[in-house]
């Protein structure tokens, strides 16, 4: 049974697979190192980046800029990971394509939030007394009072 990563916002299918891709490999890295090296040089290494690849695909997951940095550091952690037992080398391989999926998607299906609709004319006219916008359904400044 292996764990599945909850998305922190709800997000196209493509960013939410290429981040769970990434952290299923650094998974399989953490398990390779943590059961196979356990008492040796190559623990250290395998765990620290294992649980990089893990923390950055879950940063991944919720990111919605800066995202070809993330997949960069994703990538050169998989290629470091081989040199570390390489998560039976289908995490590392996992780990390198999830990161290059996660690069290459990159900010084109961020949708950023514009700004408001509404103008300044939208809120009716200006007060000539407190310079507050008056709204339209009235005649009088509800601020200040002003005719």
């Amino acid at each position: 049974m292996f764990p599945v990563p909850v998305p922190v916002r709800r997000g196209s299918v493509r960013r939410e697979t290429a981040s769970s891709i990434a952290i299923f490999g650094g998974g399989l890295v953490l398990l390779q190192s943590f059961f196979f090296y356990f008492g040796s040089s190559a623990l250290f290494p395998g765990l620290l980046t294992g649980a990089g690849i893990v923390a950055l695909g879950a940063f991944a997951s919720g990111l919605r800029r800066r995202r070809e940095a993330v997949g960069a550091g994703i990538v050169l952690l998989g290629v470091a990971s081989l040199f570390a037992g390489g998560g039976f080398y289908l995490g590392a391989v996992l780990a390198i394509v999830g990161g290059a999926l996660v690069a290459s998607i990159g900010s084109q299906d961020v949708h950023e939030r514009g700004g408001s609709s509404f103008t300044s004319k939208a809120l009716g006219p200006p007060c000539p007394n407190c310079g507050r916008h008056v709204p339209t359904w009235t005649s009088k400044c509800p601020y200040c009072g002003f005719p």
